[in-house]
């Protein structure tokens, strides 16, 4: 349930439940937190859709990785 805050900031009603997400970014090496984004939405109203995309691997990165790289 959203706080007192949140209901003024995204003009809820008060018994209205939130979607809350909170998404990690981290590295590719180690693995280590770069960035964390948490989003509230009104959950009746809302959907989330993420698309990921693979980034190209280095040939090299993927013989030590034993990948196929991306073309």
């Amino acid at each position: 349930m959203p706080h007192p805050d949140e209901t003024s900031a995204l003009q809820l009603d008060q018994l209205a439940p939130l979607l809350i997400t909170q998404r990690i970014m981290v590295t590719t090496v180690a693995g280590l937190p770069l960035a964390v984004e948490t989003t509230a939405a009104p959950a009746d109203a809302a959907r989330y859709t993420y698309t990921l995309t693979p980034a190209p691997v280095p040939a090299a990165a993927a013989r030590r990785r034993n990948l196929r790289p991306l073309e």
